[in-house]
């Protein structure tokens, strides 16, 4: 018990690189997770979308925050969910762009991360609470995370860092689920 207090207490925070030295299974092992930008509810999987049916739901709650969530299985599929800028007018309706795509992740031989998207499946649709919303469209963009790590503290959920190539700065995500929350890890359109 002392021993690992004074461990602990030296060490303080203990990073896990995603360029470092583990290797496929223990990456895919520390990413497995539903990690989210927001510290509140946020919709994933099934409450956020269904792409069958072109149809992107407003969360119950919390539905003026931000959101974004990337899940990742140990077996190499991820999930990826956005509910970009919500804003509330006057007539207190709900305006925000939706953004939803699954597909397989990878890692590249210099430590970054390439996520792609099953082809058919990705949407992208501006939502109205009140209004009709404009028609869901096919939205399809692999990422390539150059940079990616785990923070892990003993007193704090861990932290995912994300760096995608297009993006300014690093995107800190925490971890929201384990199990990952998300739809069928396979091509949902025919």
């Amino acid at each position: 018990m002392l021993f690992s207090t004074l461990l602990t207490a030296v060490i303080g925070t203990l990073p896990v690189l995603g360029q470092g030295a583990f290797d496929k299974s223990h990456k895919m092992a520390y990413l497995k997770g539903t990690w989210s930008i927001s510290t509140k509810n946020v919709p994933v999987g099934p409450s956020f979308v269904n792409p069958a049916e072109n149809k992107f739901f407003f969360p119950k709650d919390n539905n003026n925050t931000d959101s974004r969530t990337y899940s990742f299985t140990e077996d190499g599929f991820y999930e990826y969910c956005a509910y970009v800028a919500p804003s509330v007018g006057s007539d207190n309706c709900i305006s925000a762009l939706f953004i939803y795509q699954h597909g397989t992740y990878d890692f590249l031989s210099n430590g970054s991360m390439t996520l792609s998207p099953f082809e058919k499946d990705g949407r992208f649709q501006m939502g109205n609470s009140c209004k009709g919303s404009n028609s869901a469209v096919p939205y399809n963009y692999t990422e390539l995370m150059v940079n990616w790590s785990i923070d892990i503290e003993s007193a704090a959920p861990p932290v995912l860092k994300l760096h995608e190539a297009n993006w300014e700065q690093p995107q800190n995500l925490t971890l929201a689920h384990n199990p990952p929350q998300m739809l069928s890890t396979r091509p949902l359109t025919k």
